[in-house]
């Protein structure tokens, strides 16, 4: 980090550390300044940190190491993903650079792994998102090709959560999971909450023959995910219309009355790879258009508690 971004950001520097690391990061992404640090910076970090305790040094890198070794698992997965995927597109001649952007998911230090609740959030992409993503060269498709788009997309879905006005641009779906975090008692910090979708490359967004759709599906990579950030609270903001799509990546999906509600506005959702408190309900637009958005969060809420 050069002299004068280390000046204009002294006072993040010299914050509490356990803001600090973020704070500083975040700070960065939002200027385009520097290199982003992680958690492969711990002898940077122990630098900005004001404690000398030892103990609590350790502490604090063995808790960070712990966010970063799952965020490491969940890059591996993608990069297999995207190499099996770059495979099986060859039968349909078609590459990944002709796709939209998945996206690819990221846990900020100090956020969803230390939230109240680990809420995580399915719906449909936030508009705009990856409009301005560019696909890197890729001469054909190796490791280090996987490792390069991986890393481009993970840094896609971090920068847009702590880009100034995240809140407003990433849609009611992320703003639906964060306003249920607060009214559990958490903090409405949009980093708090996870948001995925049901499949990386949407088949409503792009209208794919079967043979495209096939290739780009994984129930496996679904399940993984779900393995390595371990959700406290899952929200399906689909609607009952795609009952069918939440079966497809998870096939012992069922779906039970919430009592007091109808099947189509609000169910339960059982799986082996979910938590008790996972729950399907329509997109909060509609829900909205429907002059029950209140009422059905009200209603997650007291399920949720």
């Amino acid at each position: 980090v050069d002299g004068d971004w280390y000046f204009r950001h002294q006072d993040d520097l010299l914050m509490n550390h356990e803001e600090c690391f973020d704070r500083v990061t975040d700070a960065m992404i939002e200027e385009g300044t520097g290199t982003f640090l992680d958690s492969e910076c711990l002898s940077e970090y122990r630098v900005v940190m004001t404690t000398t305790d030892p103990d609590e040094i350790d502490y604090l890198i063995q808790g960070e190491q712990v966010r970063f070794n799952r965020n490491h698992e969940l890059e591996k997965l993608y990069e297999n993903y995207l190499t099996q995927v770059s495979s099986r597109l060859q039968s349909v001649d078609c590459k990944l650079a002709e796709l939209p952007p998945p996206a690819f998911v990221h846990m900020h230090r100090g956020y969803y792994w230390k939230a109240r609740q680990r809420i995580l959030v399915y719906g449909p992409e936030p508009t705009g998102w990856g409009e301005r993503f560019e696909y890197p060269d890729l001469n054909g498709f190796d490791n280090t090709d996987a490792w390069l788009l991986t890393h481009n997309l993970v840094d896609e879905y971090r920068t847009a959560t702590v880009q100034r006005g995240a809140g407003q641009r990433l849609g009611p779906a992320w703003g639906f999971g964060r306003d249920l975090a607060a009214r559990l008692g958490g903090s409405d910090e949009i980093r708090n909450i996870l948001w995925n979708t049901l499949f990386k490359y949407n088949p409503d967004r792009e209208g794919p023959t079967r043979d495209l759709f096939k290739a780009l599906f994984s129930q496996e990579l679904f399940s993984q995910e779900l393995e390595v950030l371990e959700p406290e609270i899952v929200l399906f903001l689909t609607g009952p219309s795609n009952d069918s799509a939440i079966r497809m990546v998870l096939d012992d999906a069922e779906f039970k009355i919430v009592p007091g509600n109808a099947m189509n506005s609000l169910a339960q959702v059982e799986s082996r790879w979910l938590p008790d408190r996972s729950y399907r309900t329509y997109h909060p637009s509609y829900l909205c258009r429907r002059s029950v958005h209140d009422q059905v969060l009200e209603r997650l809420v007291g399920l949720c508690r």
